[in-house]
């Protein structure tokens, strides 16, 4: 199968996310303090998303890139309404688009319309849990994740990993291996970075999918690690995993 259409229907998936999203932003207190954020509370990583979306509808729009908008500055009262109407925008952009269009993206081996909607499932997810996580700061508050969608999602940045790492591509110092215990998905990454097969990996990460995922984009360690402590502690420090 082509990594690039995966079986998971993004388009469909993503309106659903984006009111989970909504509905945890709505139930939490805006001035929490999330979970591995950088400092940021609930009402910053509510006004990220939401320029996020309204940037993502953007670049669609144009198939090039536009300048990266800035965090609105939205008062809590409006917030949650700001952001349905961004997600509800950004839903139509991509459901009117040609997903083969050519078009700007974070991954230069996929500069496809049809990148976007995968790429804002998984930037939703991951900020679903940090809206719930000063509640709930661990891999249960993304129990309703659909299944699947964690395994892609660490697919997905495995996918944009060279790419995103550009200049500062230190390599590993050795390979590493992913697991998803729960759905049977393995990754294995070279020294390059790049998907690999015939090495042998000296590190691993091990997890059940929605654990991986967030242990992955640095939202705590939720997984088994073991082997080589310079190669799991490269891969952690990786920038694109902000």
């Amino acid at each position: 199968m082509d990594s690039r259409r995966p079986a998971l229907d993004h388009l469909a998936v993503l309106p659903g996310l984006t009111e989970m999203f909504a509905a945890a932003l709505a139930a939490a207190d805006p001035d929490a303090v999330p979970v591995a954020t950088g400092g940021w509370r609930v009402r910053d990583v509510g006004a990220h998303l939401l320029g996020v979306h309204r940037w993502a509808a953007e670049v669609v729009r144009r198939g090039t890139r536009p300048p990266r908008l800035e965090r609105p500055d939205v008062v809590d009262d409006e917030l949650v309404p700001a952001y349905r109407a961004a997600a509800t925008e950004l839903l139509a952009v991509l459901g009117e688009v040609d997903p083969e269009r050519e078009c700007w993206t974070l991954d230069r081996t996929d500069r496809r319309a049809g990148f976007w909607p995968r790429r804002q499932v998984h930037e939703t997810a991951v900020h679903v849990w940090d809206v719930r996580s000063p509640v709930d700061p661990t891999p249960t508050a993304l129990a309703d994740l659909p299944a699947g969608l964690g395994a892609d999602g660490v697919d997905e940045l495995l996918q944009m990993m060279p790419s995103r790492l550009g200049r500062s591509r230190v390599p590993l110092p050795g390979p590493l291996a992913l697991h998803a215990t729960d759905v049977e998905r393995r990754w294995l990454l070279g020294t390059d970075w790049l998907p690999a097969s015939d090495v042998a990996p000296v590190a691993s990460v091990t997890a059940p999918e929605r654990d991986l995922l967030l242990h992955v984009w640095g939202r705590g360690r939720f997984a088994a690690v073991a082997g080589d402590a310079a190669t799991l502690q490269a891969f952690d420090r990786a920038p694109c995993r902000g």
